[in-house]
């Protein structure tokens, strides 16, 4: 199958670029909440009534940061999937004959800051004059940065929930155990009943040995003392019958009571993990490591020498050292480091190392051109221990370019951070 890219490659000088008047992308939500466990975001490209319902449309994208797309469609075909997995995405759609019920959508499930980007829908269609155009447009996915501050607020409404189920536990835990306390007081007076019954049995077993032991005794009262007897020992029966039923009632509830207390158990977990969450959360805030420092003299250099950035921006963790122009690590972690170069002018280049313990890790080489100065760049990540050394060097003997103190922006600049503490 031909892929968009290219189809369009074949198809260049016929193709006519549209300005994306007759389609848009719709994103929704169009933020990424890492703190709202499971949800959906829909990427819909979608015809507007701007494109005639009479136009023939090719094919429909969507496409990401300027990558390979993701999900596309043409007439009388299935699905075509880019580089995505069918694990992160779904697609659905149609292309109809009446272009301005035509779409596509891109459900991306879970979606983590890896899926925050630009986001490019494209048509191809032909016109009433059967010319092939072209038409897209773009919209961003971003990311909601939540501070340490939100976070532990968040942590603490669930501390708070947990804390009202418990609350209620503990109300129904004491609810069952005044239902038990009045069972046993019911049992031990049933057990009293039982006793009193059983001497009442004994009595009447001592009159009739009694009465049996005198040849006087006549048959109608040995009759009556049998009937007697007989409804003692039925009355007996049914008081075991009812101290049984109340043993079972017992025997439910002290499973009830023994569900709640392992229940007030998990949540008095539950909010110890939090609380060990809570205090590395601000462990991290408290390792916070950042500079940014502007270059802001004359200095002519020579080979070897440290390039001093005076103007500090910004300052976190007291790292870097604007007198010398010298990062020491203050923590032990993972860093990234940029570093902004601009040429003097016509005729100047100049070429400055990114280095650790004297090492060089990257290199900056920016040079002039027919008129202006030109501005270059460098980054590296690097792990490092306490007391490590960063700093840019000169690796050319030509004069780095500074800032005033005044109108002009920044143009060279010396950044670091930390991304990971080592603990």
């Amino acid at each position: 199958m031909i892929m968009l890219s290219q189809l369009m490659i074949i198809m260049t000088g016929l193709l006519t670029l549209g300005s994306g008047s007759g389609i848009r992308v719709d994103i929704s939500p169009r933020e990424i909440n890492q703190l709202i466990p499971k949800y959906n975001i829909t990427v819909t490209c979608q015809v507007t009534n701007k494109l005639p319902s009479s136009t023939e449309i090719l094919v429909m994208e969507i496409g990401k940061d300027g990558e390979r797309s993701i999900a596309s469609l043409r007439p009388r075909s299935n699905f075509s999937f880019g580089s995505a997995k069918k694990t992160k995405f779904y697609i659905e759609g149609q292309l109809d004959e009446n272009s301005s019920q035509s779409c596509v959508r891109l459900i991306i499930v879970n979606p983590s800051k890896n899926d925050a980007g630009t986001y490019k829908c494209l048509i191809v269609h032909l016109d009433k004059n059967g010319d092939l155009k072209v038409e897209s447009t773009k919209s961003n996915l971003t990311i909601v940065n939540h501070d340490a501050g939100e976070i532990i607020d968040y942590f603490m409404n669930r501390i708070s929930v947990f804390e009202d189920r418990i609350k209620t536990a503990e109300d129904v835990i004491r609810k069952q155990e005044e239902t038990i306390k009045g069972l046993k007081n019911h049992s031990n007076t049933q057990d009293a009943k039982l006793r009193r019954q059983e001497r009442k049995l004994n009595a009447h077993n001592t009159k009739l040995n009694d009465h049996n032991s005198h040849m006087s005794l006549d048959d109608l009262t040995l009759n009556r003392l049998n009937y007697t007897v007989n409804n003692i020992q039925n009355e007996i029966g049914e008081y075991e019958n009812r101290f049984k039923s109340h043993g079972n009632q017992f025997h439910k509830e002290s499973i009830l009571v023994k569900e709640y207390s392992d229940t007030i158990k998990f949540v008095e977990d539950s909010l110890r993990n939090h609380s060990k969450l809570i205090t590395k959360l601000n462990d991290r805030e408290d390792s916070l490591v950042v500079f940014s420092a502007a270059y802001d003299n004359k200095n002519t250099f020579k080979l070897g020498d440290t390039v001093i950035f005076s103007h500090v921006l910004v300052q976190e963790g007291n790292g870097y050292d604007a007198n010398t122009g010298i990062f020491k690590a203050p923590k032990p972690g993972f860093y990234v480091f940029h570093l902004t170069i601009m040429s003097t002018g016509p005729g100047v280049y100049h070429i400055v190392d990114i280095q650790v313990n004297a090492k060089p890790q990257a290199r900056v080489f920016a040079s002039d051109s027919d008129r202006w100065a030109e501005q270059s760049s460098t980054s590296c990540i690097v792990k490092l221990e306490v007391g490590d050394i960063v700093k840019a060097v000169i690796a050319n003997t030509t004069p780095v370019h500074g800032t005033t103190f005044h109108n002009d922006p920044y143009y060279s600049m010396f950044t670091g951070y930390m991304i990971k503490r080592l603990w």
